[in-house]
């Protein structure tokens, strides 16, 4: 019987603390929407890119990053890039240049697949994004850049 509760009581611990690490923003810090935006994106700055995993510990790919900050500040969303593709083809999209803190902002490096990469704008032209390379870190756009060239669309998601 005792055994029995030990085993219970260290699964409630394993449970309890990775459910911990998914809570909402709900510090009594009174940030704007932007402002939590840029908080949790440079704590994740320099997490390695994993493809499907979106944790600081475990790292980070294009959607688990904009899954993880989203999630922060109580704004649920798809996890895959895919499934955030839908929600960037409805309503109206804007160039990178009309985009504000807080859009998310999308490239396409194949034809074939539309939903390449997404990203979330902080102060315009500055983005942050997981990429293979380097894992989550900021950007800047410029024109005739490789981020110009593919950038497909900058989005409000509400």
């Amino acid at each position: 019987m005792k055994a029995l509760i030990f085993v219970i009581l260290i699964l409630e611990t394993v449970i309890g603390s990775s459910c911990a690490s998914a809570e909402k923003d709900s510090s009594k810090e009174k940030l704007s929407k932007c402002e939590k935006v840029q908080k949790y994106a440079q704590k994740a700055e320099g997490t390695p890119y994993v493809w499907g995993a979106e944790s600081l510990n475990k790292g980070m790919d294009c959607s688990g990053f904009i899954y993880y900050i989203q999630m922060r500040i109580n704004h649920s969303v798809p996890r895959t890039t895919a499934r955030k593709y839908w929600l960037m083809a409805n309503g109206d999209v804007k160039h990178w240049k009309q985009a504000n803190c807080t859009d998310w902002v999308w490239w396409q490096f194949n034809p074939k697949r539309p939903y390449g990469h997404i990203g979330i704008m902080v102060e315009n032209p500055k983005f942050w994004q997981s990429g293979s390379s380097k894992g989550v870190y900021s950007r800047k756009f410029f024109k005739n850049s490789f981020w110009d060239e593919h950038f497909e669309g900058a989005k409000k998601v509400e």
